[in-house]
């Protein structure tokens, strides 16, 4: 049975357009990489040490794509309200979340092999000098792909499933996958990692520390291949050992850590949410407005029937949207509803806390990234230039852009909104 549970997740995962999405930009990613020559000038462009840098690069995508695949897959019971109905069957509590899980990891890993595979490809395909391109050689490709992505794979997806299943909240989940990349960037900061631009040039220690501690692993990739001279990286592998070796068990051991706790603590049963107490106590409302309009349902001594002790007229009321000035005060109310609701959610003040972090370990870091350990002056203009924060912003304005958007469809009040004498230019401005 959970062979074709498992069978069922992964159908569901590649026969929708969130897959082929994530295939056409990670796939899209690794062309380009390939394409304008990624890696030393001196080096070929399919070099074993090539090849891993770039899949290192690759990885960070999986924010993206296992972001999406995860409440995709281990939230559509609460979206369409099918969990009750699912853990009816024998299915299990071992069998549910690991098929959940699992399923999220076989659609991640089927993008990333289909970019490795371009990867491979592409520089046979596409012309370059003689010289930068070397024979091919699949061991490379296997190995940054079993032994960076996949163990980077599991990671992210068993973080962002604790996200899901514990708070089972979509919102929740997408700012579950910003977080991570923030405190991915947190991290590599403060370990000085090389792939940190405006990190200070790295010593013998912080890469070592940086070897250690990146959750992603590329740091330990540099430091292995430090004193490489040329020749060696165009020919020579990554050898799975040292710190290389003891940053991917320790990714491993975080990645079952997390899974454990998931299994142990997880509730499968449903719970009393803001939404259904909210509900309950419309209910109860209404259950008592009724009482109060029929009275009493029960026929008196004499066998009468009973009577409406205080009935209600209806009232029609005629829209207004051809009034005078209704636009205007339609568009103001949505813009004060829009603002209400934003300032008063809990992500946002979590994003910008942890947006004041990443900030100011990137203004602690460009202090120090002046030649030969010079202090700089960490300007508005340099902060606004930086990646990391660049990345990070446009993450919470494509976070907040879907929510905004989608946020009455995800709550099932988008056929009341929509039925509103309201023009379509007030919801879109």
């Amino acid at each position: 049975m959970f062979a074709e549970m498992l069978r069922f997740e992964w159908r569901y995962h590649v026969y929708r357009l969130v897959f082929v999405l994530c295939v056409v930009v990670v796939a899209g990613m690794a062309f380009a990489l390939v394409a304008t020559g990624y890696g030393a000038q001196v080096a070929q462009i399919n070099a074993p040490t090539t090849v891993m840098q770039a899949c290192g690069l690759l990885s960070l995508w999986l924010l993206f794509s296992q972001t999406l695949f995860t409440v995709n897959g281990v939230l559509r019971d609460e979206e369409h309200g099918m969990r009750a109905l699912i853990l009816s069957r024998p299915i299990g509590r071992f069998g549910y979340l690991a098929s959940r899980y699992l399923g999220v990891v076989l659609a991640g890993l089927m993008v990333f092999t289909i970019a490795v595979l371009l990867l491979m490809v592409a520089p046979h395909v596409l012309s370059f000098d003689a010289s930068r391109v070397g024979p091919l050689s699949l061991t490379s490709y296997a190995f940054a792909l079993g032994t960076l992505i996949l163990p980077n794979l599991l990671l992210v997806s068993a973080l962002l499933c604790a996200v899901a299943w514990f708070t089972r909240s979509t919102i929740a989940t997408y700012a579950g996958g910003i977080a991570v990349f923030g405190f991915y960037m947190v991290t590599a900061l403060l370990v000085d990692s090389p792939l940190m631009a405006g990190t200070a040039p790295p010593t013998a220690e912080s890469l070592a520390r940086a070897a250690l501690l990146d959750p992603f692993g590329i740091s330990a990739f540099f430091e292995q291949v430090r004193y490489w001279t040329t020749a060696e990286r165009n020919v020579q592998m990554l050898t799975l050992d040292g710190r290389y070796l003891k940053n991917r068990l320790l990714v491993l051991a975080i990645t079952g850590a997390t899974l454990a706790v998931c299994y142990r603590f997880v509730s499968l049963g449903a719970r009393a949410t803001s939404a259904s107490r909210a509900r309950l106590r419309r209910t109860s409302s209404r259950e008592t407005v009724h009482e109060r309009v029929l009275g009493d349902s029960r026929s008196d001594e004499r066998g009468n029937a009973p009577t409406l002790s205080s009935p209600v007229a209806y009232l029609a009321i005629a829209p207004t949207s051809e009034s005078r000035g209704f636009f205007l005060r339609a568009f103001v109310s949505t813009v004060r509803l829009e603002l209400r609701q934003l300032f008063a959610s809990r992500v946002l003040l979590a994003l910008l806390l942890l947006f004041m972090v990443v900030a100011g370990v990137e203004a602690s870091t460009t202090l120090m990234a002046g030649d030969y350990g010079t202090r700089v002056l960490a300007t508005s203009g340099a902060l606004a230039a930086s990646v990391p924060l660049q990345f990070f912003g446009m993450l919470c304005v494509v976070y907040f852009g879907a929510d905004l958007v989608w946020r009455e469809r995800a709550t099932g009040i988008s056929g009341l909104v929509d039925a509103t004498p309201t023009s379509n230019a007030v919801f879109t401005l």
